[in-house]
Formats: C-alpha cells, structure tokens, sequence
C-alpha cells in the first residue's frame, strides 16, 4: 500500500496524529519526484475513500449534529433548564422577602409568605403589646422577653432564607452559563460537519485535480473539522449534564448536592421556621397580656385558667386564700 493511501485510509472516527500529518508530507515528496507515481497514488487513495465509507462516516458526523443540538435544545423553551431554574430562583427569591418590602403578606397561603416580612411582623407586634408600654417586671416581662427570642429565630430564619435565595440564583446563572457553552458548541459542530462530509464526498470522487497537493489538503481539512465536530459535540454533552445537575442532580452526583432545586428547598424551609418563630411569638405575647391582667385583677398573674373564673388559683394578692 503507498504512503497516500495509507494516510486516507486513516480517515476513521479518531483525531489526526502528528504521524498521519508526517506521512502525508513525506508521500507528497515522492509523488513530486514521479508524475506516474502521484497518478497511481492518487488512484489509490480515491480507492481507499471509497473503502472509508464502509465505516459509515456519513451517519457517525450526522449523529454527533443530532446529539449536540440535542444537548444545547434541552435548556430552552418554557420547560427548558434555564427557564426551569429562573423559575425555582424567582420562588426561593419570593419565600425570602417576597419582592413586597412595604407589604404584609400574613393573610396568604404559605407559599406566598415571605420570610422577611413575617420576622419584621414578629417585632411589630412585640412593639405593640401592651399598648407599645413595657411590663413591669414579673411574669408577663418574662414572657414579652420570651416573645423577642421567638422573633430573633423569625429574623433568624428570614436571613438564612435569603441565603439560600442567593444561592438559588447563582446557580440559576450557572445553569444559563452552560446552555451558552452548549449553544456554541453545538453551534461548532453544526459548521463543522457539513465541511468535513464536503472534504469526505471530494475525496471519495477523487475531485482533487490539482494533484496530490490538493488532496492533502482536502484531508487535513477533514481531519480538521472532523477533530472539531467530535471534540465540541463531547463539549456540548458536558454543558447539557453540568447544566441539568445545577439544576436538580437527577443522578444524585455528589459533586453537586447544592443545585437550584436544593436551594430553593432550603429557603422553603427556613420560611417555615420563620412562621413557626412568628406563631410562638404571638403566643407569647398572648400569655403575656394574660399573665398582665391576672396580675391587675390581684394574684401572682400566672395567667393560668381552671375554668372556674379565678386566673389566680384562689389566690388573694399577697398569696393568701380566699
């Protein structure tokens, strides 16, 4: 077999070797010193370009276009990566503060809660217990002190629910950041393709007539764009699994237990802390207006009711029994 049909019949699924590039130089300057040879050379190679098709190069350069605009379709649209992590960012971004700083969201269904409103809720009413006047000290300061505990944890909460909202839209970005890196890869393979069938088709109908310079050319041209087309439709394979991941980690990858679904179930889950730290708040509150009145009306002000119409447990200011 000559140099030039061994360096065609190198044209398989495998990126061009310096060696491939040598022994094409080198059968170049043999057919240089022959025009009989460069003739019988390049009847060879068309000979060995048709031979290549057996391999079936055509389908192997059309699917690797399939599957990287395959891989770079999958972020977009309504239901695409990108738009389904923008989406889960926005929620976390509303659990955290609702995008309604001036607005009370008490009155809605929890998922419309926003953490930080509840936790400046939890203060307000503090503030406003007892007609905005402090207890004097006993039972009812204790549980008004009870009560702001109950509020911090709201505020707390509200703080580590925003948290996770940043999170939740860093990695939203990142999620955008890989369906560009698929797009422009995908985009490579789409202009490599059709350059590397074209060099195939020329080589396989001996459409070199210039000579064997030509068909060098012609085939490190195809090694060229075949190279490009395999490399970037791998790139494009890694952007479309990197950016599912950021998204949701379908495959639980350890390297990505932090993702925008994750994130966004931890800022569901500090707003439920939050309201939790606002319900015992009121409850405090409420025990302490209670625990105030029982005091007014001349006990120890425990707040405690026995059904029987005494707060105080029988009890006369000073603690004697009735």
């Amino acid at each position: 077999m000559t140099i030039a049909q061994t360096a065609l019949a190198s044209a398989e699924p495998a990126p061009i070797t310096v060696q491939a590039v040598k022994d094409a130089q080198t059968g170049e300057a043999a057919a240089s010193a022959s025009a009989t040879q460069a003739q019988t050379d390049a009847n060879n190679a068309k000979t060995a370009a048709n031979a290549a098709t057996s391999m079936d190069l055509n389908s192997f350069l059309t699917d690797l276009k399939t599957q990287a605009d395959a891989a770079a379709a999958a972020f977009n649209g309504p239901s695409g990566f990108t738009a389904s992590a923008n989406n889960l960012a926005a929620a976390a971004a509303k659990d955290a503060n609702g995008m309604e700083a001036n607005n009370d969201d008490d009155t809605k269904t929890p998922d419309t809660f926003n953490a930080q409103d509840i936790a400046a809720d939890a203060f307000e009413a503090i503030q406003a217990a007892n007609g905005g006047k402090p207890y004097p000290a006993g039972q009812a300061a204790l549980l008004i002190n009870a009560a702001m505990g109950s509020a911090q944890a709201a505020q707390t909460a509200a703080t580590n629910c925003q948290t996770f909202a940043n999170k939740a839209q860093a990695d939203a970005q990142g999620v955008a950041d890989q369906g560009t890196a698929a797009q422009n890869a995908a985009t490579q393979v789409d202009n490599a393709v059709p350059k590397a069938l074209s060099d195939l088709t020329a080589l396989e109908n001996f459409n070199f007539f210039n000579g064997f310079d030509q068909f060098i050319m012609l085939l490190n041209d195809f090694f060229l764009q075949y190279s490009i087309a395999v490399t970037q439709e791998a790139a494009a394979l890694d952007a479309n699994t990197t950016g599912q991941n950021l998204l949701n980690n379908p495959q639980k990858n350890p390297q990505f237990t932090r993702n925008v679904l994750a994130d966004k179930t931890q800022a569901d889950g500090q707003l439920g802390l939050a309201i939790v730290a606002y319900n015992q708040t009121i409850t405090d509150i409420t025990q302490a207006a209670a625990a105030a009145q029982a005091a007014n009306n001349g006990g120890i002000g425990t707040g405690k009711n026995n059904g029987n119409g005494d707060d105080n447990d029988s009890k006369r200011p000073g603690g004697g029994r009735t």
